[in-house]
């Protein structure tokens, strides 16, 4: 009932209250059905998520925005790596590639820029969404890499 009435407007401190909740029903008997439902609740409730939204394209040097949706997220870098056209059009031809070939890029190429961008967590347990200035860039294409604190746990 507290996670189904949790809201960041009315009943904000109701996640917190139930996480709290479902660590003392795991405690009691971590084999029973209430304590494996109870375990599931609470790890959906300290999931991580991030979702970012960038435009296709944009001018040269143009003030561009990226929309983050996030949810106990702390901090987020996005950075930059110019792709050559050449190689652009082989991501087109398959897609595949670009998976392998992106970890190739990210190690052997330099950044052309990169932000990090700090995140209000207010330990709710609630999603959040903002907007973030991103770093000016050259007419051309460019592979975007990110990372957050979810990737080093």
């Amino acid at each position: 009932i507290l996670q189904k009435q949790a809201s960041k407007e009315t009943y904000p401190k109701n996640n917190i209250e139930a996480v709290v909740l479902f660590d003392e029903i795991i405690k009691i008997n971590n084999q029973s059905n209430a304590s494996k439902s109870a375990l599931a609740q609470k790890q959906e409730l300290l999931s991580k998520t991030l979702s970012v939204k960038l435009q296709k394209y944009t001018y040269n040097n143009e003030n561009t925005r990226a929309l983050i949706e996030y949810k106990n997220v702390n901090y987020l870098t996005i950075s930059f790596f110019k792709i050559p056209q050449k190689k652009v059009q082989e991501f087109k031809k398959d897609r595949q590639l670009l998976d392998s070939l992106a970890p190739v890029i990210i190690k052997n190429q330099s950044k052309i820029a990169y932000q990090r961008y700090e995140f209000q967590n207010r330990q709710d347990y609630f999603e959040y969404s903002t907007e973030v200035l991103l770093p000016h860039l050259e007419t051309g294409n460019y592979l975007v890499y990110f990372e957050s604190d979810s990737d080093s746990k």
